[in-house]
């Protein structure tokens, strides 16, 4: 980032103080450049594994991702783990730099390694074969008038993402107080138009105040519009309550979700299973919180409570409860994440979106198993399933199976209660095809609906 930037915001390059202690990256830095007539804002985010949450942060308001391979170490976890986000999160275009080329020994050794990355890409799924892979060297410079004409080319390709007509909605990353001015908010507009002078709410806190003065990069300007970095300042907030991924907004905007449901798939290569009610971390924006899942499926139109969820199963369904303010709306991507894993092993567990806000809990079945035995064979009449006359009633209409075995197969029939018979919950089943000889086995199959608990959210 250090090598093609032309312009350094206030939340610069790796101003934080273990970024040089460190030697990496420990913030999200923010900085641009001009190819021609266009200003590229860029953001310059961490790569190391504990630090996954600020690259996650970043996803959500770039067009692309420029993801950097230590051509001396190959793919790491992180590597995975980058590409993960920047799929998860839709980001349109992608481009690998081979970076420290410099280092390999000749031109033969660097196309080699070029080769066994395109290779992995290409079993790695369509968003990422077509990506480009540019051989680099920060220290020389070597192959960067490349990586810029590549990015100038996207661009060109990119369809407009921003609607400047919308209402306000900035994300943002940093903010600081500035004395005469108040709270200075820098993001990246993802829609609307702001001037000076609006009214804007800082969400999910509630805040709220008038633009008093509006900059790009160092230049004070009189309206930030979709896809511009922009620095707002607020008079009158309370500064010391603010945190990364709240959103200044147009009033009204934006919904605080807190009962979720979710459609995704678990990401293959994630060793665990997700169990019903696993604490999961869920990034959505530039927020990281954290939030119960729920697995189910829908059958027959109720909703059924899954034990578990792997990378088997494909898509699948989950009610999500948030534990914090979660600003969101339906259809937005969000990554489930385990955080608490060790970084050497795959942390990122489903990807998927958000498919509909709900105003609680989401009710749910459990699948029940009853068993009952063939009283009188002739006339249908089953004991068991019911302990009173009252039970058996609700038991009317619903189906029941029973097994045989035809040579050497296991056959399941069905049937299905008609009426309840005397007081003592026995029920009446008319069976298709064969009747059951008395003293054989029937089950019932039934959902009956789950109480679970939820945490309480802060």
């Amino acid at each position: 980032a250090r090598v093609i930037s032309e312009t350094v915001s206030t939340a610069g390059l790796d101003k934080h103080p273990q970024s040089k202690q460190r030697g990496i990256t420990i913030d999200l830095g923010f900085t641009s450049f001009d190819i021609g007539a266009v200003t590229i804002a860029l953001v310059d985010a961490p790569g190391h594994a504990d630090l996954i949450r600020s690259a996650v942060a970043s996803a959500s308001i770039i067009d692309i991702a420029i993801i950097v391979i230590d051509c001396t170490k190959g793919f790491e976890m992180q590597t995975g783990e980058h590409m993960i986000i920047a799929e998860a999160f839709g980001v349109p275009r992608i481009v690998f730099a081979l970076n420290k080329v410099d280092l390999l020994p000749d031109q033969a050794a660097i196309e080699e390694r070029a080769r066994s990355v395109k290779a992995f890409l290409a079993r790695s799924g369509e968003t990422f074969t077509r990506a480009p892979i540019i051989p680099v060297s920060a220290a020389t410079r070597r192959g960067f008038d490349e990586l810029l004409g590549t990015i100038q080319q996207i661009i060109g390709e990119l369809p407009a993402r921003r609607d400047a007509a919308g209402p306000f909605v900035m994300p943002f990353d940093h903010h600081f107080l500035v004395k005469g001015f108040g709270t200075v908010f820098t993001g990246t507009v993802l829609s609307g138009t702001a001037r000076i002078g609006d009214v804007l709410e800082v969400s999910p806190l509630g805040f709220s105040g008038k633009v008093k003065s509006i900059h790009i990069f160092k230049e004070e300007v009189s309206l930030a519009e979709a896809g511009d970095r922009a620095g707002i300042a607020l008079p009158g907030i309370d500064n010391d309550k603010l945190y990364r991924g709240c959103i200044l907004a147009t009033p009204g905007t934006i919904t605080i979700g807190e009962h979720l449901l979710f459609q995704g798939r678990v990401i293959s290569f994630f060793k665990h299973e997700i169990g019903f009610k696993s604490q999961v971390h869920l990034a959505a924006g530039m927020l990281t919180v954290p939030a119960d899942v729920f697995p189910f499926e829908t059958r027959d139109g109720i909703d059924i409570a899954l034990d578990s969820v792997s990378a088997r199963v494909g898509e699948f369904k989950a009610y999500l409860h948030v534990k914090e303010p979660l600003p969101c709306k339906a259809g937005m991507p969000v990554l489930l994440s385990r955080l608490d894993l060790p970084p050497q092993v795959l942390r990122f567990a489903a990807k998927g979106t958000i498919t509909t806000i709900l105003d609680a809990p989401l009710p749910m079945s459990k699948i029940k198993e009853k068993a009952g035995r063939v009283k009188d064979g002739s006339k249908g009449i089953v004991e068991g399933l019911a302990e009173s006359i009252e039970g058996a009633a609700r038991l009317v209409g619903k189906e029941v199976t029973w097994m045989i075995t035809r040579d050497g197969v296991p056959i399941t029939l069905t049937g299905n209660v008609v009426e309840t018979f005397g007081t003592k919950g026995n029920v009446r089943v008319v069976f298709r095809g064969e009747s059951p000889a008395t003293g054989t086995v029937i089950k019932l199959v039934y959902p009956k609906a789950l109480k679970y608990s939820i945490s309480p959210s802060t």
